[in-house]
């Protein structure tokens, strides 16, 4: 109901398609939806098939998604999304359930579509990696209980994290350098059960595992706020100690 504005490319690329329907059947309904006429759909399905690596389009028109592996139903997925030509495409962990070897062909068709057809696309992800990969020159939002903490341009949150929620985050992710990797220590944050979501801990969400809590943060809740060319949700982001990759090593 929201086509064409935005569209949504789920997790489970299996759970997204029809099983009894055919690679051809679930491009097909889509293109006549949006104009396309019948007598123009197998080519136009064919040219999507190529567009997305799956090639020769005769042979997978007639597969079904069980046929096909994780990277190529997600593939489909992401391109029967762009069929309607949608502003923006919420991809909720699309390559989460991808195999790793497949995962950068599923990041890279992301990334052509935004190039070429300028749709915008928020990338919801566990995984500091491929947000990284993919939100080169885009902006990114971290979330904690629900409540977003940091938020700014991707590589200023790289650079230099300023809640520390994103510091002990970055501080814990695996770097590829070893000599960094055996000299960083990650930051400690308290080590305490995580609340009930149904019961979030009055003031600052984090303040519970917080190596830096102060009073207020148990007190007052903590709005977004300018500083240092990123929004933050922190009383003390003023004060607590820098965190960078490179002051570790």
């Amino acid at each position: 109901q929201c086509a064409p504005p935005v569209q949504i490319v789920h997790q489970d690329s299996y759970a997204a398609l029809n099983p009894v329907r055919t690679v051809y059947q679930s491009i097909s309904a889509p293109l006549l939806r949006h104009g396309v006429s019948r007598n123009k759909v197998r080519e136009r399905a064919e040219e999507i098939l190529m567009s997305i690596g799956l090639n020769p389009p005769e042979y997978f028109l007639t597969k079904y998604p069980h046929h096909l592996s994780g990277g190529q139903r997600q593939r489909l997925v992401l391109a029967r999304s762009a069929i309607p030509k949608p502003k923006l495409i919420v991809a909720d962990e699309p390559v989460s359930m991808v195999d790793m070897s497949l995962r950068l062909s599923v990041l890279d068709m992301m990334l052509q579509m935004n190039q070429e057809s300028g749709m915008a696309f928020l990338y919801i992800t566990h995984d500091l990696a491929t947000a990284r990969y993919i939100g080169r020159k885009g902006r990114m939002a971290v979330m904690y209980l629900g409540t977003i903490v940091e938020e700014g341009e991707l590589q200023a949150l790289f650079d230099r994290p300023l809640h520390p929620y994103l510091q002990a985050l970055l501080s814990a992710a695996p770097v590829p350098d070893p000599r960094i990797a055996k000299m960083r220590k990650p930051l400690r944050v308290k080590e305490v059960e995580l609340p009930d979501l149904s019961k979030r801990p009055t003031g600052c969400a984090f303040h519970p595992r917080c190596p830096y809590e102060e009073e207020i943060c148990a007190q007052t809740r903590p709005e977004l706020r300018e500083y240092e060319g990123h929004r933050v949700a922190c009383h003390l982001a003023e004060r607590i100690p820098v965190w960078t990759l490179e002051s570790e090593s």
